[in-house]
């Protein structure tokens, strides 16, 4: 090869090269912009998150859950009482007046 041949061979690897990084250059800017967008977008999304927790209250809601909890528990132990309460009375009050109506069938037969 000649001189020549060698200057445009090199010339040609030169071109080639300076086009491998300008689409280098070009695919980081895109990248770049691409993370940046990203980025915001989650920036965006955390600040709601963190909005949403601070009108919200999580901790306060939680113990009123658990208060709640608690009360809907003691109601259901109060009202198993009661029904048994009012079972128990009920048995009473049944025996009492079928004892009446046996003594008023006794007496009037």
């Amino acid at each position: 090869m000649n001189e020549n041949q060698f200057i445009s061979s090199d010339h040609d690897t030169l071109i080639e090269i300076r086009t491998l990084v300008a689409e280098l250059k070009h695919d980081i800017n895109q990248l770049r912009e691409g993370t940046h967008a990203q980025l915001i977008e989650h920036d965006k999304r955390i600040r709601a998150l963190e909005d949403q927790t601070t009108r919200i209250q999580p901790d306060e809601k939680i113990k009123k859950y658990d208060k709640i909890a608690e009360e809907w528990t003691d109601f259901k132990t109060r009202l198993k009482v009661y029904i048994a309460f009012v079972t128990i009375f009920g048995g009473i009050v049944g025996a009492i007046i079928t004892q009446i109506i046996r003594e008023y069938i006794v007496r009037t037969l």
